[in-house]
């Protein structure tokens, strides 16, 4: 029998979880967030996964039927109130996970820093990347998954991180026809051009 398969991914909240989700659950072999992969947007709390994010413990009460998974969380994560942060049990998470017997891989999603505290002040009042940056530092073999390669090298770029589930590589393009960076970006003008 096949060891079981998990592509386990996180990331500073603002980073692009959403759509790597939509990416990774798209394989009609990869049990995911297939919910999200219907709608545009939805929240963390209807992620298959998200009890066990915060307390892994259950994730040993749970019946795995499927060859490969996948599951995502941001962190912190919101919580039923509106401007409340949960936060997710990350290492825990992943070493429950590979108690179980399942092989593990591990994304760590990233976009520019600035775009990050921009999102996480508006969201949180606050920037949280660096309370994640604590948590990752002690995983080791990430993959690191980057809102900006993704953009520009598309099908190219998930083909070469080697993420070891099932990829439906036509959901790439199906799900980033509008590039979210652009709201962030305005044209530059030297301070002398502004003065004058």
């Amino acid at each position: 029998m096949n060891q079981k398969k998990i592509l386990v991914v996180t990331g500073p909240q603002g980073s692009g979880n959403h759509l790597w989700s939509k990416i990774f659950s798209s394989h009609k072999d990869v049990c995911g967030w297939r919910e999200l992969t219907k709608k545009y947007w939805i929240t963390h709390k209807e992620e298959p996964f998200r009890h066990a994010w915060l307390e892994p413990k259950l994730l040993y009460d749970m019946e795995f039927k499927h060859e490969n998974y996948y599951t995502n969380t941001s962190f912190p994560t919101g919580g039923h109130v509106k401007k409340s942060k949960r936060i997710p049990k990350v290492r825990e998470f992943i070493e429950t996970l590979k108690d179980i017997g399942f092989d593990v891989q591990i994304g760590v999603t990233s976009r520019d820093k600035n775009i990050l505290k921009l999102q996480q002040e508006r969201r949180w009042r606050e920037e949280t990347t660096p309370e994640f940056l604590d948590i990752v530092e002690k995983i080791e073999n990430l993959i690191f998954l980057s809102y900006e390669s993704l953009l520009l090298y598309r099908e190219r770029y998930v083909k070469s991180l080697n993420i070891n589930i099932p990829i439906n590589y036509d959901a790439i393009s199906d799900n980033i026809k509008i590039d979210q960076n652009q709201k962030y970006i305005s044209n530059f003008t030297p301070s002398s051009l502004r003065n004058r």
